[in-house]
């Protein structure tokens, strides 16, 4: 076989192997030797050509470009040029980790670069999930998502531990590898696999122990009184949910909370934007459809709602707004001659949760974790050149307002609720920021609808067992058509409804009051990783220099006079 094809069937087959270990399959374990093959097509063009670099970065880009396709392709349901940016842009930012472990191998030495493409891909993954372009959909700790008794262990280290896991063993299985032929080195190759095999069963055992010992504490929790009802309407996203007059659809939703509802109901909980009326927050409770969820809470009145509207604010003037403000022209009156005077009216819109209890109080949260390029173009005051663009792709320029940080929700006393929106369940540390602030249950609001019947929905499922995990929160997830779910806080799914089923899942739950180590200190290991690169990188240079001084000046001089 011709040998650069050989190498570009390696390049593919890891892609072909992430895809298969992604949620939702069950083939998690293949994570830990996905990634071998494109290391072994590193390893064989650096050892080929005397300037690898371009070559590595063109295997490196269509492997990830055909991961991201495979994994999340789905994303043109919701929005073609978003799909479009997403995967490519994804594609291209993965180069970097990749390109630093590349000029670390080359520079320093194979060991190093080995450290480098570990800590440089959570230095990676840290800026992913913290910049305005964010999209850390395909984060390698998240794909153990669906095979939660194999990372109970991420309650202390979060996603990032899981990549750091990943890599490692894929790095130590393919160093095995090379020294399989070194019939010299037997005692570095008893090291090796003695190394491997630690690195390897350890987590699974601590895993599997901590699995345990949850599970006991959990079984001694005493059974509470309460429960929770959450609401699955299956109203469809893109005509039905625009078109259908908004009582109508209040109704729907009324009708199914009062089929489970009883006195012990303290929750209700609807998906994400329930309520498509916009309301003005000033005057909320002048909308009918506030009115028609206030009277239905006043016949139970222990019971409090949580729910998605949409939501905006007016501000008195141009200096008083956000950097995602929109200005229209409106008429203010007439002049004397009859025709009309026109003003500037400056306003935020904002996906929003609200909780409404039967006292007509009510409180309010705004996703703060929003989708780049739909909701809101990354970094508006420097790419305001870009508005249409962000029109095409499904959203415009200062579409969606938010807030800066997490908020929790009084239901009771004794019941704080963590109001997450849709996209923010894929954000580990924002999401225990709200468990820090003294949420002690997970609520997730989404409307997966926008993807149809594909992976997509199943995958923001499985990260939301993740979350449950790292927080050891119970959560109760409510999607418009599917996936709505019970999870435990051992990120087992108790119960759920299945796409396009529009029903209620009425549940007990339990209220976590202790924080875990993830929820204290959140994504501690890439931000150690990143610090970490940054030493590897000045050491690439004094590396670099002290083999520039210890060259003889006449091999440093110009090829034709040597």
């Amino acid at each position: 076989m011709n040998r650069s094809l050989k190498l570009w069937i390696y390049t593919l087959l890891t892609p072909l192997l992430l895809w298969l270990a992604w949620s939702p399959r069950p083939f998690g374990i293949l994570m830990l030797v996905a990634f071998i093959p494109l290391l072994y097509v590193e390893d064989k063009i650096s050892r080929r050509y005397a300037h690898p670099r371009k070559r590595v970065l063109l295997h490196g880009f269509i492997a990830f470009l055909v991961w991201n396709i495979l994994c999340t392709w789905w994303i043109w349901y919701a929005s073609e040029g978003g799909a479009i940016a997403a995967i490519i842009l994804n594609s291209l930012l993965m180069l970097i980790p990749w390109s630093f472990f590349h000029y670390i191998k080359r520079k320093i030495s194979r060991p190093a670069g080995y450290m480098a493409l570990i800590l440089g891909w959570m230095a990676f993954e840290l800026f992913h999930l913290n910049w305005q372009g964010t999209w850390p959909w395909l984060n390698i700790g998240n794909s153990l998502a669906a095979l939660p008794w194999l990372v109970q262990w991420y309650e202390i280290t979060g996603t990032m531990g899981g990549t750091f896991w990943i890599l490692s063993v894929n790095i130590l299985i393919f160093d095995a590898f090379l020294l399989r032929s070194e019939r010299h080195l037997t005692r570095r190759k008893e090291n090796r696999v003695s190394l491997l095999v630690v690195a390897l069963l350890g987590p699974i055992a601590g895993s599997l122990l901590m699995y345990a010992g949850t599970h006991a504490r959990l079984s001694h929790v005493p059974p509470q009184k309460f429960n929770a009802v959450i609401v699955q309407p299956n109203i469809e996203p893109y005509e039905e949910k625009f078109s259908q007059p908004v009582e109508d659809q209040m109704k729907k939703m009324i009708a199914l909370s009062d089929s489970g509802a009883d006195a012990q109901t303290k929750m209700i909980i609807w998906p994400e934007t329930s309520i498509v009326q916009d309301m003005d927050e000033e005057h909320i409770p002048t909308y009918n459809s506030y009115r028609m969820l206030s009277t239905y809470l006043k016949r139970h009145p222990d019971m409090v709602c949580i729910s998605g509207i949409n939501s905006f604010a007016i501000y008195p003037s141009l200096e008083k707004a956000s950097e995602t403000v929109r200005i229209d022209s409106v008429q203010t009156g007439n002049k004397p001659d009859g025709n009309p005077l026109f003003g500037v009216k400056y306003y935020d819109l904002f996906n929003t949760a609200m909780i409404l209890n039967a006292r007509d109080s009510f409180g309010l949260y705004h996703k703060s974790r929003l989708v780049p390029g739909v909701e809101k173009m990354p970094y508006p005051k420097a790419l305001g050149f870009l508005k249409y663009l962000a029109i095409d792709m499904g959203g415009s320029l200062g579409s969606v307002g938010s807030q800066a940080e997490s908020e929790v929700f009084d239901v009771s006393d004794s019941i704080r609720a963590a109001p997450v929106i849709c996209y923010e369940s894929i954000f580990g540390e924002y999401v225990a920021s709200f468990v820090d602030r003294g949420a002690n249950i997970i609520t997730i609001i989404t409307n997966d609808g926008w993807w149809k019947n594909t992976d997509g929905h199943r995958q923001h499922l499985d990260y939301a067992r993740l979350r449950a995990i790292e927080t050891r929160c119970m959560v109760l997830r409510s999607a418009n058509t599917g996936i709505s779910a019970v999870i435990n806080p051992l990120g087992e799914v108790l119960k759920r409804r299945d796409w396009d089923q529009a029903t209620i899942i009425k549940t007990p739950f339990i209220l976590n009051n202790r924080k875990t180590i993830y929820v204290q200190f959140g994504d501690y290991l890439g931000r150690i990783a990143a610090g970490l690169c940054l030493l590897l990188w000045i050491w690439s240079f004094i590396k670099k220099k002290k083999r520039s001084e210890a060259i003889p000046e006449t091999v440093l001089q110009p090829e034709e006079n040597i």
